[in-house]
């Protein structure tokens, strides 16, 4: 629960800054250049290597897979039809794409099934999400950013982009076995623990209690796809039609019904991706999936029982 009152609190700092103006408007695209010029790049170098890819833990670790690639033309199909801009449409498959797996994933697990919740959580978030994150989620944002680009420019972009190039080095360290020095891992550890409260505090400080009535829709087709699709297309797969009811694919449900992945929104908004629907689509998709999780885990429960 210390991670709910640590997201609750940043989150409600960042509002306190914008909205008493002791910081300059635009203070949270400082932040984010910390969290993607070292501290996320420090964070996937030391999750990443610790990964134990294994088969049987398939189901939590392709979830996030899944989900994202439904939602890529699942939002181009919606996009086309209401004229969306390029932004708009790059900031809701990235947004909704990906689920808060691991801030906000890992204490709901852990309260409802122990040590082995934890453990269904970190795979869905590691290999699953961040892993995901930091290639196809990279690529599509940067697309969908800035207008259209060569296959050149796309290219070069992806691979000067400092996650993604932490991430390919983090793979290759998994694959050789080797292990990072004591003293780059308590480093590496250290700034990776900035991600998530300046993550929090520069979606707070972007966030908008009154949302622009010509983003109210988008706001509520992005949610209700991450919120109800995106849990709804994994209870199907998995536990109606491979009809599996373990801690596996219960834990799958949820950590698919989780609210938009912070570390997501940030690549989205250093892409120019709509900041301000962004933010929106944090700040109001977290408390929101705590109201529609629990409907997820009775409705789990009621068909095991």
């Amino acid at each position: 629960m210390e991670s709910l009152l640590l997201l609750i609190c940043c989150l409600a700092l960042g509002i306190a800054f914008r909205m008493s103006g002791l910081l300059p408007e635009k203070a949270y695209l400082s932040l984010n250049s910390i969290i993607i010029y070292a501290a996320l790049p420090a964070l996937i170098l030391q999750k990443i290597p610790a990964i134990p890819f294994s088969n049987n833990v398939l189901m939590p670790v392709l979830m996030p897979w899944l989900i994202f690639l439904i939602a890529i033309p699942y939002f181009i199909f919606l996009g086309k039809r209401r004229g969306w801009d390029r932004q708009t449409l790059g900031c809701l498959i990235i947004t909704c794409g990906f689920g808060n797996t691991s801030f906000v994933g890992i204490p709901i697990l852990q309260m409802l099934w122990g040590e082995e919740g934890v453990q269904i959580a970190i795979m869905a978030d590691q290999p699953g999400s961040f892993a995901a994150l930091s290639t196809i989620g990279i690529i599509v944002a940067s697309y969908y950013s800035a207008g259209k680009s060569s296959k050149r420019e796309l290219i070069g972009r992806v691979f000067r982009f400092p996650p993604f190039l932490a991430f390919l080095l983090a793979l290759a360290l998994n694959f050789s076995n080797s292990q990072m020095p004591a003293f780059a891992g308590y480093t590496l550890a250290r700034l990776g623990d900035l991600v998530v409260p300046l993550a929090l505090l520069s979606v707070g400080m972007q966030l908008n209690p009154s949302v622009p009535e010509k983003d109210r829709n988008k706001l509520a087709i992005g949610l209700c796809f991450k919120l109800i699709v995106a849990p709804a297309i994994i209870f199907v797969l998995y536990i109606i039609i491979l009809d599996n009811h373990g801690i596996l694919s219960r834990g799958s449900v949820l950590e698919a019904g989780m609210g938009p992945m912070i570390t997501a929104a940030i690549i989205a908004t250093n892409f120019g991706l709509r900041p301000d629907l962004t933010g929106s689509m944090v700040g109001f998709g977290i408390p929101l999936s705590f109201l529609t999780l629990p409907v997820w885990y009775w409705l789990m429960q009621s068909g095991i029982n």
